[in-house]
């Protein structure tokens, strides 16, 4: 006889958060409803499922809910800034010539980078590592090309979210 095997994968504190849910949306609104204060009633049960749904979709957004973090498959984070953190991306010269960077456009010393007032011009303010930083990210990077960029970021002591937080890679 072949045995039958179920496997439950069973949430218990997403079970104990419905139980709970369903105490306090119904005790508040039969409080009200007691007391002959229809509309109060019905608006604490409207409120508390809101309450509810709103935070069970934050907290048990797994295999157990179909919540927006749920469905998510891809990268994270979803969206990589093209230059580090508080950096400006330029794009200078043109045609063949034409060479993209990242300047220090705050007004305060970045790691490594000079504050400018406007984006580097010519091959040579490109060349230097004080004004502009050359390592840019394009989205069809993969995870093995990034690592270059996160030791680019880290020797010019800057942070890059989702690349390095200064001191380690992140990704």
């Amino acid at each position: 006889m072949a045995k039958l095997s179920v496997d439950l994968d069973i949430d218990y504190p997403f079970i104990l958060y419905i139980l709970f849910a369903i105490a306090v949306c119904s005790t508040a609104p039969v409080y009200f409803y007691n007391r002959s204060k229809y509309f109060a009633g019905f608006a604490s049960l409207v409120l508390f499922i809101l309450i509810f749904v709103f935070y069970g979709m934050r907290w048990f957004s797994g295999s157990t809910m179909a919540g927006p973090a749920a469905g998510y498959k891809g990268a994270w984070p979803p969206q990589i800034s093209v230059c580090p953190d508080y950096l400006t991306y330029y794009e200078s010269g043109t045609g063949t010539g034409k060479k993209a960077g990242c300047y220090n456009a705050t007004g305060t010393k970045l790691g490594e980078l000079d504050s400018l007032q406007s984006p580097p011009t010519g091959d040579t303010n490109i060349a230097d590592s004080k004004k502009s930083f050359n390592t840019i990210y394009t989205p069809s990077m993969k995870r093995d090309q990034l690592k270059p960029l996160c030791d680019a970021a880290k020797t010019a002591k800057l942070s890059w979210e989702g690349i390095t937080n200064g001191e380690s890679c992140t990704f």
